[in-house]
């Protein structure tokens, strides 16, 4: 019984990730040889951060939330992968599914230990969201759905030095470290 449910939780996944994967492509939004929509957020310790002011460096936008678990327990491998690019024109930006929750997600920094790279908040209107309304085009400053159409977490972006995305990576991001790798060299 175990097996059988362990095995339909695994199509479950998988029947989400596709179904993910297919509304991005319907949309246009993040689709990889388009350009990154550009963004206007504040960051972690308050300053203002673009995506444009990335521009000449490759930028791996990565879609979590401080209580999703494959995001967090990623956060290792993201980190070796900074640590092994950074000085080769590499950054991330980090944008949590945390609005409603601002405090957990500076937390959730802390204690994963990855303040080392940009870290912003989805953008989300807590007071339209806590009146139930989810229509992104009331939330402005929304960045996941409305510029990335992210519909299942993690989700990573990577943009090119140009401004273009050249990779997008759902659940475990199988292919990333390969493209990095192709891009940066071992």
């Amino acid at each position: 019984m175990k097996r059988l449910l362990s095995a339909f939780v695994l199509l479950s996944v998988f029947v989400c990730l596709i179904r993910a994967q297919d509304k991005q492509s319907e949309s246009g939004l993040g689709v990889p040889g388009t350009k990154a929509l550009d963004f206007t957020a504040v960051d972690i310790h308050g300053d203002t951060l673009r995506l444009s002011d990335f521009r000449g460096k490759y930028v791996l936008i990565d879609f979590w939330a401080s209580w999703c678990r494959p995001c967090r327990a990623g956060h290792p491998h993201l980190l070796e992968l900074y640590a092994k690019y950074k000085d080769k024109g590499f950054e991330i930006i980090a944008i949590a599914d945390n609005d409603r929750t601002p405090d957990i997600w500076r937390k959730a920094v802390e204690d994963d230990k990855v303040g080392v790279w940009k870290h912003i908040l989805r953008g989300l209107d807590v007071e339209i969201a806590l009146k139930g309304d989810a229509n992104l085009a009331h939330h402005p400053k929304e960045i996941s759905g409305s510029k990335y159409a992210v519909t299942v977490l993690p989700t990573k972006v990577l943009v090119d030095p140009d401004g273009i995305i050249s990779g997008r990576y759902n659940g475990n991001s199988e292919g990333l470290d390969e493209k990095l790798e192709e891009t940066f060299g071992k």
